[in-house]
Parts: C-alpha cells; structure tokens; sequence
C-alpha cells in the first residue's frame, strides 16, 4: 500500500483491487481520510494501522460508489479485515465494525459530498506537487 498524506487525506498512489465477497477496485489518485476513528480513540486503534488502513480504502470506495448497502458496504469492512494483510485480530474487526455500524450512518449518506471534498484537496495536492491531473475521481 503506497500513499502520500496531504492535510488530513490520504492520496492513493497506486490501485486496489480487492476480490472478496465483492470486487471494489479503487483507483491510483483516489483519497481518503482512513479510518475515521476519532483523535480520543487513536491510543487504542491508530487510523493508519496497516491491519484496518487497506480495508479502510476499500469501505471508503464502497461508500462512495454507493452500489452496497451501507450494512453490506460495512461487512465488506469487516471481510476485508479479516482477509488482508496483515490481519487484524477478532477484537479489532470487532471493534472497527461497531464503530463503523454506530458511527457511519452520516457517512454513508454524505459520501458524495465527501468525495467532492477530496477530489478538490486531491487536485490542490497535485498543483502543489507538480503533477498532471488524472480521472481517478471525475
């Protein structure tokens, strides 16, 4: 898993393509705030961790294509969890998915304009860098 942290977004630097229950493809330039677990909680479960980072791009592209459910989008989550490398244990699948379950519904709703928000701070990262802009978002 390759990224470039801009501000509080992550900026994919290459593609995912996860092939579970479902096959989400996430593409090079696509961002994301990780998992949004909040600052008071960041002692027990870093939002980068490398056991939730990865499942937590894909559950961030599910959200946002809108082609799940938001329950079905949560236990590709979990799944994901479950089966990337590294895996996280049973207690943090657990406590992501209850999280996720309590805390996403705003989420899940608002992922549209979440995407905006992101596809404006992806396009102000590769001004600032230089590069050329690509359609992983339009």
């Amino acid at each position: 898993l390759t990224v470039r942290q801009w501000g509080r977004f992550w900026v994919l630097m290459e593609p995912i393509r996860y092939e579970g229950s479902r096959t989400i493809l996430v593409p090079e330039g696509f961002t994301t705030d990780m998992a949004s677990i909040p600052r008071l909680l960041w002692n027990l479960l870093d939002p980068v961790d490398p056991r939730i980072s990865k499942p937590s791009i894909v559950h961030d592209r599910a959200y946002e294509q809108g082609i799940l459910t938001r329950r079905e989008a949560d236990a590709l989550l979990y799944e994901a969890m479950a089966a990337t490398e590294p895996i996280a244990s049973t207690f943090v699948r657990a406590f992501v998915w209850v999280a996720v379950r309590l805390g996403g519904g705003v989420a899940y709703a608002t992922a549209g304009l979440r995407a905006q928000e992101r596809l404006r701070a992806y396009r102000h990262w590769l001004e600032l860098h230089g590069e050329q802009q690509d359609s992983a978002h339009s």
